[in-house]
């Protein structure tokens, strides 16, 4: 077993800051019995990822935050294997950028950004996209023609669940570009998100991939405000904060100016105590009224839940068509017809979890006894 440990300095901050020195030696010693027990374990585990896995409660979800930093890093790997010139040097982009002024400056053809360009439609090109996204964003924000979400942050950049901050992150990434894309751009903003702080500016980093595009200069992007939502919203504007644990729901057409939302799994209420602060009661979406949910937990990814308003703003009130329009089909499917597709799926998926329970049942004996 490799001698794969957090830093001294490390520990030492965990400590001033609270955390118990047992549950700090319980989950090292975890990591290193899912290292030797686990055939899907990272390579390497910097400081800040140590950070979060100390100060896990839970073993499973510690199992599970070690193979998602396995699956990262496998993705990592591929994505510079896609950056690796023919020569087997792989460049930077202040790297490229200097290497292609150098040809330019020769007088070679250098087809590259802020370079020569070969448009063959020139409607196709990346920059023009975002040019016209651009307009179509500002257009809609200044018009008021179509209503304004916006996402609180607050729960999902203040989490020590590493897993859950990168999959809400990719979510926003996602709502992100399908809005711009698509042809009825909805203004957005991302409210109770300081860049000043260091987990904001961690979340950027690591998550949030859209506001770290070598070409964001180009882009239009939803606003990052460090106020709460009842601050960004004018006085006599009407809002609807969405909550998937409300008890009444929307019906009908849309009539509201603002829609908030959290940007959170919602596991501990966020969305209501979100309402809660803001005096407001909070509303569902009409989920089970018009659809019949066969399979999975019935939860609506930030961007099917953006898709769904979206389509009932443009057809007057059609719910039961914006969400058969934009829900999986898995989660409409029978549980036969769900068997008949996927049995051999559900076999792999089952073997993992009786393997994964296995891990966890020896990191618990590993560490029962430890004082």
């Amino acid at each position: 077993m490799s001698q794969l440990r957090p830093s001294a300095q490390l520990v030492a901050k965990l400590i001033t800051n609270g955390v118990a020195k047992l549950v700090i030696s319980k989950n090292i010693k975890k990591v290193q019995v899912a290292e030797f027990a686990s055939d899907y374990f990272p390579d390497k585990i910097s400081d800040e990822q140590w950070e979060s896995l100390l100060q896990s409660n839970s073993t499973s979800s510690l199992l599970n935050d070690l193979q998602f930093l396995k699956k990262k890093s496998i993705k990592e790997e591929k994505d510079l294997l896609k950056k690796e010139n023919k020569s087997g040097e792989i460049f930077t982009v202040e790297q490229s950028i200097l290497k292609n002024q150098e040809k330019y400056d020769q007088g070679l053809n250098t087809y590259a950004n802020g370079f020569h360009q070969l448009m063959t439609n020139p409607l196709r090109h990346k920059c023009m996209i975002s040019i016209t996204q651009a307009h179509k964003y500002w257009a809609s924000q200044r018009s008021e023609e179509t209503p304004h979400i916006i996402w609180d942050c607050l729960d999902t950049i203040n989490s020590k669940n590493f897993k859950s901050k990168n999959i809400i992150g990719r979510q926003l990434n996602y709502v992100i570009s399908e809005n711009n894309s698509s042809t009825n751009v909805w203004p957005m903003t991302f409210c109770n998100f300081n860049v000043k702080e260091i987990e904001a500016q961690k979340f950027i980093k690591n998550s949030l991939g859209s506001y770290t595009n070598q070409y964001d200069y180009q882009r239009v992007m939803p606003d990052l405000d460090p106020r709460s939502a009842q601050l960004i919203i004018p006085e006599g504007k009407k809002v609807v904060y969405l909550s998937n644990k409300a008890r009444k729901y929307i019906d009908g057409p849309l009539d509201a100016d603002y829609y908030v939302a959290t940007a959170s799994f919602d596991k501990e209420n966020e969305s209501i105590r979100m309402a809660r602060n803001a005096n407001v009661e909070p509303l569902r979406l009409p989920i089970k009224k018009y659809v019949k949910w066969q399979a999975g937990s019935q939860y609506l990814p930030f961007s099917v839940m953006t898709s769904v308003l979206k389509e009932v703003f443009e057809n007057g009130g059609d719910w039961s068509t914006a969400f058969h329009n934009n829900i999986s089909k898995r989660h409409l499917r029978t549980h036969e017809e769900q068997v008949h597709i996927s049995s051999g799926r559900k076999f792999k998926i089952d073997a993992n979890k009786i393997r994964n329970g296995e891990i966890v049942q020896m990191m618990e004996d590993a560490t029962m006894n430890m004082k």
